[in-house]
């Protein structure tokens, strides 16, 4: 049965169920003008549509009749199609709030002639629903009725929220987890100088024998290893808390300053480093020199059989400037990849390359401070490129 409505334009793509079971695709279905006298009166595909259709659609007149609902709608209202059309929306829905949002969207769908969306809470069908409100126009530009199509959008509100509460509670792990980094490693230094201090003071005025020298050399590495931890710890809590403003910056000036900082290093190794034209990005300099001296620095520490080719190079791509930092060294298994840029992840023994394995972790965190991603291509004897980006929104 088809109930009453003026004209209704196009309804969206929705299944249609044949008897058998089947569903098809309908692109819409015109309903032509159907008065009160000839309500019964429709197309056999029309009629189809309407009652096979699972789109909640209404459409009330000015003074808030509804003229027509499609089954599903009605249903889930709790009644059948005859029983609502011709009824004040209020008498159908005791929602006060949600009548009223109903009542808005059609006053300003009848003042402006426009479309409109807007979302919210639908107590008496216990769901979250988005709705959109278009005008019905009959003989030329009259409206006469605002048709409304309801969407349930809960599943994706509670996914949303989830994921904002998920966001807020990692947010407060990584502020306490942070803080506590801070705490710790500030509050470390100090007794761990203390020992250091004495160990060095035993080691030049006490007379040991030679087990006794060993010892205390491994007591004085022990703690050098140590201070060195705490020192990254330190560096890598301060990323967030004690970033800068960010700036214009130059990032070739700032690769001219980690080259400085790195001279001896690359002196010793008679590493090669060239670049492309580098651009001036908004960022935070000290974070950004520290990014290109752990790079770079890795660069020519796990160099290979040959001196160290370091290449930087910088593109626009969508949106965002591309980074990259290749050299010609040992390279790292595939495998290790995802595992590298963790705290104190490294790959091989002290016995071959000192560090704190803390490096990478450093690079990332201020990377992603920056709204930018990391990540490498490497294989073992194929040398390795680091990419980072920076969104070009916070750039010059």
């Amino acid at each position: 049965m088809i109930y009453p409505l003026a004209i209704v334009d196009m309804f969206d793509v929705a299944p249609l169920r044949r008897c058998e079971g089947e569903s098809q695709s309908i692109e819409g279905a015109m309903m032509r003008t159907i008065d009160e006298e000839s309500a019964n009166v429709a197309w056999p595909l029309e009629r189809t549509v309407i009652n096979c259709t699972s789109s909640q659609i209404f459409a009330i007149d000015q003074k808030g009749v509804c003229r027509f609902i499609t089954p599903a709608l009605a249903r889930e209202l709790g009644h059948e199609p005859q029983e609502i059309v011709g009824r004040m929306w209020e008498r159908i829905d005791p929602d006060p709030v949600a009548t009223n949002m109903i009542y808005q969207a059609r006053d300003r769908v009848f003042s402006t002639g426009k479309d409109i969306c807007s979302e919210g809470w639908f107590s008496t069908l216990h769901k979250y629903i988005r709705y959109e409100a278009s005008p019905l126009r009959i003989y030329g530009d009259r409206i006469a009725a605002a048709v409304i199509t309801l969407v349930d959008i809960t599943r994706s509100k509670e996914v949303a929220r989830q994921a904002e509460i998920y966001a807020e509670e990692l947010k407060r792990s990584n502020d306490e987890l942070q803080e506590f980094a801070y705490v710790a490693s500030h509050d470390l230094k100090e007794p761990l100088r203390m020992v250091y201090s004495y160990l060095v003071l035993l080691e030049r005025k006490a007379e040991l024998d030679e087990r006794s020298e060993e010892y205390l050399h491994y007591a004085l590495d022990g703690a050098i290893r140590m201070q060195a931890m705490i020192d990254d710890l330190l560096a890598y809590s301060r990323v967030q808390s004690k970033g800068k403003e960010f700036i214009p910056v130059d990032m070739e000036d700032v690769l001219n300053t980690a080259l400085k900082d790195l001279r001896v290093d690359s002196e010793e190794s008679e590493a090669t480093v060239t670049h492309d034209i580098l651009p001036t990005i908004m960022a935070d300099r000290t974070q950004m020199v520290l990014l290109l001296v752990n790079l770079i620095g890795n660069a020519i520490k796990y160099r290979g059989a040959s001196a160290p080719r370091i290449h930087i190079s910088a593109q626009a791509n969508n949106g965002e400037w591309l980074f990259s930092v290749q050299d010609n060294g040992i390279g790292i298994p595939p495998e290790q990849h995802g595992r590298l840029f963790q705290m104190f992840h490294r790959l091989h023994t002290r016995d071959e390359y000192q560090g704190t394995g803390m490096g990478l972790a450093i690079s990332r965190r201020i990377v992603e401070r920056h709204g930018g991603r990391m990540w490498l291509r490497s294989r073992v004897g194929e040398g390795s490129t680091f990419f980072f980006t920076i969104p070009k929104v916070t750039s010059c």
